[in-house]
């Protein structure tokens, strides 16, 4: 585990915190920290190390306690393990074998390091030690979007690391198979992405991502990001389907509160006009008609 130098730390084996359903972030000297522990959600295991501190499924415990008992990173643990592969469009992710069934019986995870963007990108991996972490956010917006019907991967573990007054953060995630992302199906360098444009495939993708934005609206899970990047397109059983990931960001409304209709879809459409404008191949009028259909507003 990286100490607050960047060396690599010399600890013990993680162990279990005290609270299986609690974690508590330490201070610098070992100590729990001086403020509300973070309420983990049933079936989740909280862990604590020296370097740092985290949660897992209830399924997955010894296996996540063993990777970092090496004292790497859980990002750094999956990109050694073999048949890793970096996942592109989606940050610094790579797929690693699951090395035990997680939630949902996938047969690869995918293992997230988190990274900031826009006015904040010169931070890079470092997020304050203020506030609820990243990981533990997006495991609450994952639950209750699954609970409320949206697809979305089910969520392995979360592991921050201390550096100072920061931490880094990573995350693993059931990787949905056969699934690319819509940028990826629509503008991807392989060469059956422009077969797939002038096919009613894409259309088919698209009118798939719209039901989602939609899926998303109704049931209250406002994505703070949804763009063509975060939206997944798959086959399984014939069937095409979309997930949608990366909810470290997510607002979830209370159930009956009033729903918004327009925000996630303008931010999906601008996506995809910058995807098009960027690799010079303009999205049909009928591309745009199914997305419509997919919002519920054909």
């Amino acid at each position: 585990m990286p100490s607050a130098d960047g060396a690599p730390a010399r600890d013990p084996p993680v162990a279990p915190a005290r609270d299986p359903e609690e974690v508590s972030a330490p201070c610098a000297d070992g100590a729990p920290a001086r403020r509300p522990s973070v309420k983990l959600p049933g079936g989740y295991h909280g862990f604590r190390f020296p370097g740092g501190y985290g949660f897992v499924h209830a399924s997955s415990v010894e296996h996540v306690r063993r990777a970092l008992g090496g004292g790497t990173t859980l990002h750094e643990w999956a990109a050694r393990q073999d048949g890793a592969e970096p996942l592109r469009g989606r940050g610094v992710v790579c797929s690693v074998p699951a090395p035990c069934p997680g939630p949902d019986g996938r047969d690869r995870w995918a293992v997230r390091r988190y990274r900031r963007g826009g006015a904040v990108a010169f931070l890079g991996e470092r997020y304050l030690r203020i506030g609820t972490p990243r990981p533990v956010l997006e495991l609450r917006a994952s639950l209750e979007a699954r609970a409320r019907g949206v697809p979305t991967p089910a969520i392995v573990a979360g592991v921050l690391y201390r550096v100072g007054l920061f931490h880094r953060a990573d995350i693993a995630s059931e990787l949905v198979p056969r699934t690319r992302s819509l940028a990826a199906w629509m503008f991807g360098s392989d060469a059956s992405a422009a077969d797939r444009r002038t096919s009613g495939t894409a259309a088919e993708a698209l009118r798939l991502a719209g039901g989602l934005t939609r899926a998303l609206e109704d049931a209250g899970v406002l994505h703070a990001d949804l763009n063509a990047h975060n939206v997944l397109i798959g086959v399984h059983e014939g069937l095409h389907t979309a997930h949608v990931v990366d909810l470290d960001r997510c607002r979830v409304l209370a159930l009956g509160a009033p729903r918004r209709h327009g925000p996630m879809r303008r931010r999906l459409e601008r996506s995809l006009r910058k995807l098009a404008r960027e690799h010079g191949a303009p999205l049909s009028d009928a591309h745009w008609e199914a997305l419509e259909t997919g919002f519920g507003n054909a």
